[in-house]
C-alpha cells in the first residue's frame, strides 16, 4: 500500500473534505498523513479532537505560539508580501498563506506516493514537488482563482493561482471537484479532461455521534430556519434574507426564528447594523460549534438556507457543505437557483424549495408559503432516506477509491 499525504491550508477542523478523503484512503490500506498549520490555540484543540476520533496522522506547522520578533516577522513577511503583488506585481508564496515553505519542507521529507492539495497554499506547494518529479494531485473544492467578491479579488494573485491550477488539472494524477457544473466549466476552461466528481456530502455518523432524527417537522409555533457559514457577513445571501423577513408583515415574523451560526468579526459591525439588528429577535446569532455537535444543533430547526450567489464564478459552479448537512439532519431546504445547486435538486424534487431567482421577493414567497403548510407534510426520515440515495458517502467513496487507484498506476 502507499504512503499519501493530504495539504491543507489551515487547521484540520476548518476542513472536512480533506477529512472524509483521509478517512476513505485509510480504508483502502493506504497510509495517509494530512498536513496544515496551527496558528490559533481553540481551533488546535478541535483539530486534536478530530484526529482521536477519527483516528486520523495529522501534522502540522506550529505557529500557535509566535511572539515578538518571530509574530513581527510572520506578519510582515505577508504584508510586505501583499504589498509587492499589489503595487510590483510581484509575486511570493507568503501570499497565499502562513506557514507554506515550512509546509513544502515537510512535504519534501515525507517520501509520499502522492501528494493531495487543498486550498491556495498547497496548490503551489504541490507545483513546487511537480518540478521535483513527485507525483500530485488536487481536490478543488473551490475554484479559487473565481472566488471572492471584487473588492477582494484585488489584492490577490488570481492570474498566479489560475496557473498553479492549470498545472495540476493538467499533470495532476488525481483531480476531482464538487460538482459536475465545476467539471464541466474546467474542462472548457483548462483544455483537461473531466475531473472526477465527489460531493461534499457526509457520513451520517462520520464523528461518532448520531443522534436519532426526529420523524416530522417540530410542533413549534414557529418556523425555525438555519444558516451557517465559518463566517458571518457580506456577500453570503445574508442581505437578501434580511429583506426578505422585513417585507413580511409583523405577523408572520412573529412565526418565524432565524438562526445564524458562525464567526462574528469586528470589521463587519457595520453590516450588522444595517441587516441583523433591524429584525430584533427574528435573528438568533450563536457562535460555531464543534463539528460532531452540528448535526444536533440542526435538527432543532426545520428549515436550511442556502443562498449562495451566482454572481461569483466558483459559488455558482460549486456545492457547499452545507447543502448536503441540511439534507443529512433531515431538514428543508431553501436555495438559491445556482448552476451548484440546480445540480443537486434535480434529484430532491418537491422536498424542497429551489427559488426562482436571488430576489428577496422569490425568498419572502417561499416562506409565506411554508408559513401556511401543514407541519405533517414534510417528512425528516424521507428526507434523510433520499439524501442517502442519491447522494450518501459510500458513493463518493467508491469515486475516491477509483480515482486514487488510477492516481497510483
Amino acid at each position: 500500500m502507499a504512503l499519501l499525504q493530504i495539504l491543507i491550508p489551515q487547521h484540520l477542523c476548518m476542513c472536512p473534505r480533506p477529512q472524509k478523503e483521509a478517512m476513505v484512503l485509510q480504508s483502502l490500506g493506504h497510509e495517509v498523513v494530512i498536513r496544515g498549520v496551527s496558528v490559533d490555540e481553540a481551533k488546535h484543540e478541535r483539530d486534536m479532537e478530530i484526529a482521536q476520533r477519527l483516528n486520523l496522522s495529522w501534522e502540522f506547522t506550529d505557529l500557535r505560539h509566535n511572539r515578538g520578533l518571530r509574530l513581527l516577522h510572520r506578519k510582515g513577511t505577508q504584508w510586505l508580501a501583499q504589498k509587492g503583488w499589489r503595487y510590483l506585481s510581484h509575486f511570493t508564496p507568503e501570499l497565499l498563506g502562513y506557514g507554506i515553505r515550512q509546509t513544502l519542507q515537510k512535504s519534501m521529507e515525507s517520501k509520499a506516493d502522492l501528494t493531495i492539495a487543498h486550498g491556495e497554499p498547497s496548490l503551489w506547494v504541490a507545483c513546487e514537488l511537480l518540478k521535483m518529479g513527485k507525483r500530485v494531485g488536487l481536490d478543488l473544492e473551490d475554484w479559487h482563482s473565481e472566488d471572492l467578491l471584487p473588492s477582494a479579488r484585488v489584492t490577490r494573485p488570481i492570474t498566479v493561482l489560475s496557473k498553479l491550477e492549470h498545472t495540476l488539472l493538467q499533470q495532476g494524477r488525481y483531480r476531482v471537484t464538487t460538482s459536475n457544473a465545476m467539471a464541466q466549466e474546467l474542462e472548457r476552461t483548462h483544455g483537461v479532461s473531466v475531473p472526477r466528481v465527489v460531493y461534499n456530502s457526509f457520513p451520517l455518523d462520520f464523528y461518532g455521534a448520531k443522534e436519532s432524527v426526529p420523524s416530522k417537522f417540530s410542533t413549534s409555533d414557529k418556523l425555525r430556519l438555519v444558516w451557517f457559514s465559518q463566517v458571518i457577513g457580506p456577500g453570503r445571501g445574508l442581505e437578501e434574507l434580511s429583506v426578505a423577513l422585513q417585507r413580511l408583515s409583523d405577523s408572520e415574523r412573529s412565526q418565524i426564528c432565524c438562526t445564524l451560526i458562525g464567526e462574528r468579526k469586528n470589521c463587519y459591525e457595520a453590516w450588522f447594523q444595517e441587516h441583523v439588528f433591524p429584525l430584533g429577535d427574528t435573528f438568533k446569532i450563536q457562535p460555531p460549534v464543534e463539528p460532531w455537535n452540528l448535526g444536533e444543533k440542526l435538527q432543532r430547526h426545520d428549515v436550511g438556507l442556502a443562498l449562495e450567489t451566482n454572481t461569483i464564478r466558483n459559488r455558482d459552479l460549486t456545492i457547499t457543505n452545507k447543502v448536503f448537512q441540511y439534507l443529512e439532519a433531515g431538514l428543508h431546504v431553501i436555495a438559491t437557483p445556482t448552476r451548484g445547486q440546480r445540480e443537486v435538486f434535480e434529484y430532491l424534487g418537491k422536498l424542497h424549495h429551489l427559488l426562482s431567482d436571488y430576489t428577496p421577493t422569490a425568498l419572502q414567497i417561499v416562506l409565506q408559503e411554508l408559513l401556511h403548510r401543514e407541519s405533517s407534510t414534510i417528512n425528516r426520515e424521507q428526507i434523510i432516506h433520499q439524501y442517502e440515495q442519491q447522494f450518501g458517502w459510500h458513493h463518493q467513496a467508491e469515486s475516491i477509491a477509483q480515482e486514487v487507484e488510477a492516481a497510483l498506476k
